[in-house]
């Protein structure tokens, strides 16, 4: 009697792991990863995996959140409850946004903390089926944990299998990118000018119109330049196969025009 009782209790625990969704990605600085087409905005996002063999519908589930303090303490900072129908399919992943914007499918009256944290989350009954911790973020980078439970930073990949895994920002990510030959701001007259990086291997995209750049963006090879002779912001991101893709390089190079010089120019 009492083996079957304990080969039911393990039964119930077996399905209840099965049974549940995992935190696999958290996007809280999505400024131009991720475009949801319902919003038509990018919004900070968690990435869901149902890895069971049966749908998992998330009403009744709660997400909890406490934020990591400067201290590196964590304070309870909300709780929500999915209150819809809203279906995950077995083997596939989903996208709940956290943006305050609650009106709208997905999306919850919540946001996520970019200074890192722990998020619970909680099945209708209360059981707490899985613990996700992230530390602070960055533009550009997302927060995951691979097949193995390791955490760390890594390109987005969301509703796709994370890439790979790095523990740190400061060790695993290319240097920053840097103008050479000239300097954002009042022009005098046409300029030429470069960018460089000081992680080797690397290859920089940019962009003239004020768009982040991505791997699709213009190359600017080594020994290249840039010539310019009238207003252009420009932005450049550095990225590497084995490194996690630099900072977001930003400079506006002004030049007058008529308009300009006929109001004494510009006050700086």
């Amino acid at each position: 009697m009492i083996r079957r009782i304990i080969l039911l209790v393990f039964l119930l625990v077996t399905l209840q792991m099965n049974a549940s969704v995992k935190i696999t990605e958290v996007m809280t600085c999505n400024i131009s990863s991720h475009l949801d087409r319902n919003s038509w905005n990018f919004p900070v996002y968690l990435e869901l995996f149902n890895a069971s063999t049966e749908s998992i519908n998330l009403k009744g589930y709660t997400f909890e959140h406490h934020n990591l303090t400067a201290k590196g303490n964590l304070k309870y900072k909300w709780k929500w409850m999915v209150t819809t129908n809203i279906e995950v399919p077995s083997n596939s992943y989903l996208l709940l946004y956290f943006d305050k914007d609650s009106l709208k499918s997905l999306h919850s009256s919540t946001k996520l903390d970019s200074d890192g944290g722990v998020i619970y989350v909680s099945d209708p009954s209360g059981v707490v089926v899985d613990e996700f911790s992230y530390l602070p973020m960055t533009a550009h980078i997302a927060y995951g944990r691979d097949s193995l439970g390791n955490y760390g930073y890594m390109l987005p990949t969301p509703k796709k299998a994370n890439q790979t895994i790095y523990s740190s920002l400061k060790e695993y990510r290319v240097s920053p990118v840097s103008f050479v030959g000239a300097k954002p701001g009042l022009q005098s007259g046409p300029i030429s000018l470069s960018l460089k990086c000081a992680t080797p291997n690397v290859t920089i995209h940019y962009t003239l119109d004020g768009s982040e750049p991505t791997k699709e963006s213009p190359i600017l090879k080594d020994g290249s330049v840039l010539s310019i002779d009238s207003t252009t912001s420009i932005k450049a991101i550095a990225y590497s196969d084995s490194l996690l893709p630099s900072q977001s390089l930003t400079g506006t190079f002004i030049f007058m025009d008529e308009k300009h010089e006929s109001c004494g120019g510009f006050t700086l």
